[in-house]
């Protein structure tokens, strides 16, 4: 009964690790839409103010959980899998024998790429909101304006 049960602990991880990507994927995914109908609402009324056009709240919402879904759902499964490796990571490193330096730096590695593709993220459901782009043309076009209008150009 020890050995069956010792056995079953790889498909456990695994299903664990599944569960977990799927909770984060949706709950990413309900920020994303979130935002994307909050961006589109802005923009009609920052953009054609005086003739705003009825229920922009629901137009925006429309589109989001529509034509956009579909690059909303690519960039929150992009975000989910990366807080999904932290969670597992910070969880392996409490039971591994490696040094607590080379933990420490993995981990504050994973958790500046983490930062940086939320920041863009947030850019690019921006212009997926207002322009209707892909996801990845609207992050695309989000690393170019950070890239040349914010100085990274220099840092690289």
């Amino acid at each position: 009964a020890a050995l069956a049960a010792t056995a079953q602990l790889p498909r456990q991880a695994a299903a664990s690790s599944l569960l977990l990507l799927s909770f984060f994927w949706t709950l990413q995914t309900i920020k994303a839409v979130v935002h994307a109908t909050v961006a589109g609402t802005v923009a009609s009324w920052y953009f054609l103010s005086p003739h705003v056009p009825p229920s922009p709240t629901k137009r925006a919402l429309r589109r989001a959980v529509t034509t956009s879904f579909g690059s909303l759902c690519l960039g929150a499964l992009l975000a989910s899998s990366l807080q999904t490796t932290r969670v597992l990571s910070r969880v392996a490193s409490r039971h591994a024998p490696c040094g607590a330096g080379v933990r420490s730096g993995c981990l504050c590695v994973l958790g500046f790429v983490d930062v940086l593709l939320r920041f863009c993220n947030e850019y690019a459901y921006t212009q997926v909101a207002l322009y209707g782009k892909t996801f990845t043309r609207a992050s695309r076009d989000t690393w170019t304006l950070l890239v040349h209008h914010s100085g990274v150009e220099a840092l690289l």
